[in-house]
């Protein structure tokens, strides 16, 4: 996908690139769907009932919009995906230990969703994109042991690009599903 930092969904029934999207949903049997990051939050889903996948790019504006959610309610819509049946995969991604954010996102965050997901550390604030993306999909009744959070910081292993880490100069990783 072209990823352009919305919260737009896209369903997909043949291979070609998808622009102005952050979200990809088939049913679709060799239809490989891809994120790319370098500190988002990419997230894995697959509804073995109804044989559907999808991946979603999860960064903060995205995470703030509900992109997770949003798109488990277009698998319900178009797919009869149930949520107490869908497995999820949170990937490596850059935590709260070093996703630094200004006050007023802090505020905005714990807002509109939980004021432990922001973490404040003298004057400065971190947020953590995973957590909440997990507290999103908790909230829709995605069960708690259906979601697999990989628990790896991007930014503090070296294993992963980070574009914080690498001063907004590097690859990206990848995460792929595939129906066979």
């Amino acid at each position: 996908m072209e990823q352009t930092h919305s919260d737009n969904i896209q369903i997909i029934e043949k291979e070609w690139v998808v622009k102005n999207t952050d979200a990809l949903i088939t049913n679709k049997k060799w239809l490989a769907l891809v994120v790319m990051v370098a500190d988002c939050v990419p997230i894995i889903y697959y509804d073995p009932t109804n044989n559907v996948i999808a991946v979603t790019h999860a960064w903060r504006k995205w995470t703030f919009l509900e992109i997770a959610t949003k798109t488990v309610k277009k698998m319900q819509k178009n797919f009869w995906t149930k949520t107490k049946e869908l497995l999820v995969s949170i990937w490596p991604s850059i935590w709260g230990c070093c996703y630094e954010i200004y006050e007023k996102t802090a505020q905005e965050f714990i807002n509109k969703f939980w004021k432990d997901n922001v973490l404040k550390n003298t004057n400065k604030y971190f947020l953590d994109l995973a957590e909440t993306n997990t507290k999103q999909l908790l909230n829709i009744w995605v069960l708690k042991e259906n979601i697999e959070n990989l628990n790896i910081c991007n930014c503090c292993n070296n294993d992963y690009f980070s574009y914080k880490r690498d001063n907004q100069k590097t690859w990206r990783f990848w995460g792929v599903t595939c129906l066979t």
